[in-house]
Formats: C-alpha cells, sequence, structure tokens
C-alpha cells in the first residue's frame, strides 16, 4: 500500500543552516523530491528500482548538468521511485557573482521540469511505460 503525502503529518524543517554561504567551495548532499511525491520515476519490484521514463531521464539530467556548468559536479546518487539523493561538489569559481548550490539545485529542477513535460507531450510519458 502506497502512502500518500500529507503535508499535516509529513512537514518538515529547513535543513539549511542559517547564515551558511551555499557558494563556498565543497561537497553536499541533497535530497530532490518529485512534485506532491508523485512515484514518477520508477518502482520497486523484487527489492529493485526499475526506472520508468521519466525516472531514465532524471539519470540522464543529473549527469549532463555537470556539463552545463563547469562550476558543479555530480557524483553518485540513488533515483528512488518519487525522489533522488545524491552528492554534488561544487568547484571554484573566480566570478563576482558565483551560482550557489541552490542556483544548480533550481536549474536541476527546471530543466527535468521541462524535459517531463516534453516527453508528456510528444512521447505520451506515463510513469510506468
Amino acid at each position: 500500500m502506497l502512502m500518500r503525502y500529507d503535508p499535516e503529518k509529513h512537514h518538515r524543517q529547513s535543513t539549511r543552516l542559517k547564515g551558511y554561504d551555499y557558494t563556498k567551495v565543497g561537497a553536499y548532499y541533497v535530497t530532490l523530491v518529485a512534485q506532491d511525491r508523485e512515484c514518477l520515476f520508477g518502482e520497486i519490484r523484487n527489492g529493485e528500482m526499475h526506472l520508468s521514463p521519466v525516472g531514465q531521464m532524471v539519470v540522464r539530467t543529473w549527469w549532463e548538468i555537470s556539463q552545463q556548468y563547469a562550476r558543479v559536479r555530480t557524483e553518485a546518487f540513488v533515483l528512488m521511485p518519487n525522489h533522488l539523493r545524491g552528492f554534488l561538489i561544487l568547484l571554484p569559481d573566480e566570478s563576482e557573482n558565483p551560482l550557489s548550490l541552490g542556483d544548480f539545485i533550481q536549474r536541476l529542477k527546471t530543466l527535468t521540469t521541462r524535459r517531463y513535460i516534453e516527453g508528456v507531450y510528444t512521447q505520451g510519458w506515463q510513469p510506468f511505460d
């Protein structure tokens, strides 16, 4: 039985450190959750994750973001039915306005959302094609 997200029960406090500069060079552990915690990325069968076309797109996008932005390097990650957990490394950036961890996360979310919408309209993606 799938437990649905209930904002009254499942609310969380931010784990971000107040006052921390998230433009700093370093390794970051991130969790990205699908909108409304929908299980779009695949399903667990016999203890193994089976990716949907949407999940396959998320995996490709995770690795491609490093090619688009020289300052970020994506590392190991785990994709689950409704969320991704992984490591990002922010590399040195000498520009006056370096992109922050939040900037990269927002760009990753925007890119995956755009690709998801495109897949729905052009390929008729459903979570478990």
